[in-house]
């Protein structure tokens, strides 16, 4: 009768129980780092009106356009997608800033 044998191989030194949980740590720490480095970036990308109800302030090119002008004077400024935009020059807050065409009056924000 033949018997089996096995074939014993050493075991690789790196694969030690301590070394499998350093590696474990070290991934783990190393994607909560990856997802706290992104996390910010994904806070300031969303854009909406600040947290005390108030509207925002009008973009430094609507002020611009409304320089020298009237509160009901018709002006186009250039946005900052490059796009061209036409309005009405309109007193918003303590400052003259041209109100684009088709946006609602100026009046409470809107309620959440």
């Amino acid at each position: 009768m033949t018997s089996i044998q096995f074939i014993r191989f050493p075991r690789p030194t790196s694969f030690t129980p301590r070394a499998y949980r350093n590696a474990c740590r070290s991934a783990g720490i190393a994607a909560l780092l990856a997802t706290m480095a992104v996390l910010p970036a994904t806070s300031q990308a969303q854009s909406g009106p600040p947290a005390n109800g108030e509207r925002p302030a009008p973009p430094p090119e609507a002020i611009a356009a409304c320089t020298g002008k009237s509160a009901v004077d018709t002006v186009s400024f250039t946005g900052r997608r490059g796009d061209t935009i036409t309005g009405t020059c309109e007193q918003i807050g303590d400052v003259l800033a041209a109100r684009p065409a088709g946006r609602p009056p100026k009046g409470p924000p809107p309620s959440q």
